[in-house]
């Protein structure tokens, strides 16, 4: 029920089979997106829980995120998993629940800057729930 431990997946992804994680640490599986949200979230959860990690899967995780701009969770509206209005809403309410900290359905720059995303370009899903002044694509520039 811990929340920082779990993550919604699809059902091929959760069982095991040739895209599946099934048992498997960060050095035998990692996900296709998000790997690096998802290794700092491993790192996370290692941590609030005084886990072990092994050489093989602390240089997996090492390597991944050394690449990372950021760790954030990205949103892919308009993929195969999100093609319905539906689900296009529940990514919103997701980056709402994310970046929207007095919940009143924006996105300031203050919120932006505190979760460290900062400045926030068109292409990030966040950008939607701010307002862009100069309509220049990018916000708290």
């Amino acid at each position: 029920s811990d929340l920082l431990n779990l993550t919604l997946a699809a059902p091929e992804v959760n069982r095991c089979g040739p895209k599946g994680k099934c048992g498997k640490d960060a050095a035998e599986w990692i996900p296709e997106k998000n790997k690096c949200w998802f290794a700092q979230r491993i790192v996370e959860i290692r941590q609030k829980y005084n886990l072990t990690v092994d050489r093989k899967e602390a240089d997996s995780i090492d390597a991944i995120l050394s690449k990372c701009e950021t760790v954030d969770m990205i949103f892919y509206e308009g993929s195969a998993q999100t093609k319905s209005s539906s689900d296009t809403h529940t990514n919103g309410d997701n980056v709402l629940q994310l970046y929207d900290d007095n919940r009143n359905g924006r996105i300031t720059c203050k919120e932006a800057r505190k979760h460290g995303i900062a400045p926030v370009h068109n292409s990030h899903p966040a950008y939607k729930f701010m307002r862009d002044g100069d309509n220049d694509g990018v916000v708290c520039e």
